[in-house]
């Protein structure tokens, strides 16, 4: 659970209001903050509203034809760049996880089995795949046999 003083943000600002002040502030208008993502102009005024009403501070002030970022707008600009950011690498990681580019293959089996784990390696070796972190479990009193050891020797290679 969040701790208390910042709940205040999960009740009232969502991501969506950030969105659409972080465009605002890029912008200086709500005119164009709207066109870019596709809303009317009132509704990014709600919002900006909303999420000035849950903040308690306002976050814009109009100097001018110009909208200006007060201090409470211009930190959470720097907020907004830390979110969005951390976001974006959390999509980028997902991304890695969900691709075969990169992952984690476990097996098990018996000893019996080394035969094919043997036949497993030199398939993901002709297909490119660099193997990290290989190790066998053995029970007490066994070692590994010729396949197990040359799969070992395999994975110890330096790449390339």
């Amino acid at each position: 659970m969040p701790p208390a003083r910042i709940r205040r943000y999960l009740r009232h600002g969502r991501l969506s209001q950030l969105a659409v002040f972080e465009a605002s502030a890029r912008h200086g208008c709500y005119t164009r903050a709207a066109r870019e993502l596709h809303l009317a102009q009132p509704t990014v005024s709600a919002q900006i509203k909303k999420l000035s009403y849950a903040l308690g501070m306002p976050l814009f002030e109009q100097v001018g034809k110009r909208m200006q970022l007060t201090e409470a707008g211009r930190c959470l600009q720097a907020a907004c760049a830390e979110v969005f950011g951390a976001l974006s690498r959390l999509d980028d990681a997902l991304a890695d996880l969900r691709s075969i580019d990169a992952g984690r293959l476990s097996l098990a089996g018996s000893t019996s089995d080394e035969r094919t784990a043997s036949q497993l390696v030199a398939t993901l070796e002709v297909e490119g795949f660099l193997l990290q972190g290989l190790s066998f479990v053995y029970p007490a009193g066994k070692t590994p046999g010729p396949a197990a050891r040359a799969i070992l020797e395999f994975a110890r290679k330096e790449p390339g």
